[in-house]
C-alpha cells in the first residue's frame, strides 16, 4: 500500500456579484434557482419602493432553498447535530430549523463560507431588527431610510 495523504474539503469564497450588476433588474440576473415570475416580482417590488417587503421576500426564498439543500444530507443527521432527537426523514426542514440554525449548520457543513455565514446572519439581523414580534415597523422614522 502507498502512502495517501487525505486532502480536507474547503469552501471557497464566491464572488457575490459583479461591480457591473448595480440595479435590480442587473442584480436579478444572478438569481438563477429562482423562477421567471419571482424574478419579475422582486424586480417589480424594488422599482415600486418596497425594499422591505422585497427583502423578506428574497429572504425567505434564500432559507428556503438552503434548507432545502441542508436537507440533502439528512433530517436525522441534522437534528443529531441540533441536539434534536425528534428529527426524522419526513421531518420538514422550512419548520424544523430556524434561519440561524441553517445557516450555522449551512457553515459547519462547508456548505458556505464562514465570510458567506457572516453576511447572511447580517442579513437575518437586519430583518429582524426592523420587525417587531407583532409585525410593525421599529422606527418607521428609522425604517424609511433603509
Amino acid at each position: 500500500m502507498g502512502n495517501k495523504s487525505v486532502a480536507l474539503w474547503t469552501a471557497k469564497d464566491a464572488q457575490v456579484l459583479p461591480a457591473s450588476a448595480t440595479t435590480a433588474p442587473k442584480i436579478i440576473e444572478f438569481a438563477t434557482q429562482l423562477s421567471v415570475k419571482d424574478r419579475a416580482q422582486i424586480v417589480s417590488g424594488f422599482k415600486a419602493g418596497s425594499y422591505e417587503m422585497t427583502m423578506n421576500y428574497v429572504w425567505i426564498k434564500a432559507m428556503a432553498a438552503l434548507k432545502r439543500d441542508l436537507a440533502k444530507v439528512g433530517m436525522r443527521f441534522l437534528g443529531e447535530i441540533l441536539g434534536k432527537g425528534d428529527f426524522d426523514e419526513s421531518t420538514n426542514p422550512a419548520i424544523a430549523i430556524s434561519h440561524a440554525e441553517a445557516i450555522m449548520l449551512a457553515q459547519e457543513l462547508g456548505v458556505i463560507s464562514s465570510t458567506e455565514a457572516m453576511r447572511l446572519r447580517h442579513a437575518h439581523e437586519q430583518i429582524s431588527h426592523f420587525v417587531d414580534a407583532e409585525g410593525n415597523d421599529v422606527d418607521p422614522e428609522e425604517s424609511a431610510q433603509h
